[in-house]
């Protein structure tokens, strides 16, 4: 069993999976080649037909792409696997190296490794190592590498969102005010709960207010595709391909005619796209910061990414971990700027801050009025930091 991101283009060749071998092969598509991923168990007591099948196998994923990884428990340990052995003449001719050099089942009179993880030479492996996982679920330890490719993401994707122009505002008003939110958040055990609580409520509140709908997202577009043009451009990729099937000239004369029509189309999108940019512009000079840097990332068509590395943990007994998930990284950032608050500043005294300024207010007067005329020029569509908020005030 194999798990992977639903962002990840991911294809199971069942071609490459001799019967009876315990295997399974994945295609991952990247934008500049295809690794190929296997995971294999041979049992303690499998015969010679083991290997011959493996062998072929990887023969014949060696035909269309040189980047194979094979992970999974083969039940041989390569600690003390003689030269001789014939998995080192496998990995030998498929051009594989191991990335695990640590036993991998520790027991009380063995340490053995019998979960590799081999890679094509040419692939570059950044980390690997094992990590430890409960007894009660395997007495094995879980490997793992990391590389770094260039996965191909651009994947079209569905989403939910708000019909907003339909909404009741009214409803979603009256229902926020008449709701006893102390209930929610003040029956909870833990913040955690308490926002979970609120969050829940709220979108219940707003779902019963507004409207849902599935939209497609297609990261691959360009900013002026829209379904029309997307459906006659499908429509002139059939009749092309139709009239070079049959070669008749009925056939070539309507594919010209809808090709002329999604070229005119095309054009007329493409100019509404930078009329509608211009206009925009003119609205980015009125001091909305939002919209300009919007501008900019569309023009320059750059993509933002909120992924970060995987993170280095130590554990409770003093181990050094990976944090992959973003659960595990939350965690373990949390974690570490909670632990700041919990130094020892008993018997330290703070240091002496001597006043850079000789000048200062003695009282300072705000009344009402001037409060709600700053709060009425501030941007509601914008998140503003305390900081920015008292150097307009």
């Amino acid at each position: 069993m194999i798990y992977f991101s639903n962002q990840i283009h991911v294809t199971r060749r069942q071609e490459y999976e001799p019967a009876n071998l315990e295997c399974i092969w994945l295609e991952i598509e990247n934008r500049t080649c295809k690794y190929y991923l296997c995971c294999i168990y041979r049992p303690p007591n499998a015969d010679a037909s083991f290997w011959t099948k493996l062998s072929w196998s990887l023969d014949k994923v060696g035909e269309s792409s040189s980047k194979i990884i094979i992970v999974g428990d083969i039940n041989v340990d390569l600690l003390n696997t003689p030269q001789t052995h014939i998995i080192r003449e496998i990995v030998s001719n498929s051009n594989l190296v191991n990335n695990i050099h640590v036993p991998t089942r520790i027991s009380n009179n063995t340490r053995t490794l019998l979960d590799p993880v081999f890679t094509s030479a040419d692939i570059q492996v950044h980390d690997s190592g094992v990590l430890e996982i409960d007894p009660a679920f395997s007495d094995h330890k879980a490997t793992y590498i990391a590389l770094a490719s260039n996965i191909n993401y651009n994947r079209a994707y569905e989403r939910k969102v708000w019909d907003y122009k339909s909404g009741d505002f009214d409803r979603l008003n009256s229902l926020i005010q008449n709701c006893d939110w102390d209930k929610y958040i003040n029956d909870a055990d833990n913040i955690d709960a308490a926002t979970d609580n609120f969050s829940n409520k709220f979108l219940s509140c707003v779902r019963q207010s507004f409207c849902e709908k599935t939209i497609t997202i297609r990261p691959r577009d360009k900013p002026w595709m829209d379904s029309i043009l997307r459906k006659t451009l499908r429509l002139r990729n059939r009749l092309r391909n139709k009239a070079l099937r049959t070669k008749k000239d009925s056939d070539w004369a309507e594919f010209k005619k809808v090709r002329n029509t999604f070229n005119n189309m095309k054009k007329y999108a493409i100019a509404n796209y930078y009329d509608s940019i211009e206009m925009h512009r003119v609205d980015a000079n009125k001091n909305n910061n939002k919209l300009y840097w919007k501008l900019m990332k569309d023009a320059f068509n750059v993509k933002s990414s909120n992924d970060i590395p995987p993170l280095q943990i130590t554990t409770d007994n003093g181990k050094n971990s990976l944090a992959f998930s973003d659960q595990d990284k939350i965690e373990a950032l949390n974690s570490y700027f909670s632990s700041i608050s919990c130094i020892d500043d008993k018997n330290h005294s703070l240091p002496q801050i001597y006043s850079s300024c000789s000048d200062n207010l003695s009282n300072i007067i705000i009344d009402e009025q001037e409060v709600v005329d700053i709060i009425s020029i501030i941007p509601v569509n914008k998140a503003r930091s305390r900081l920015h908020q008292s150097q307009n005030a």
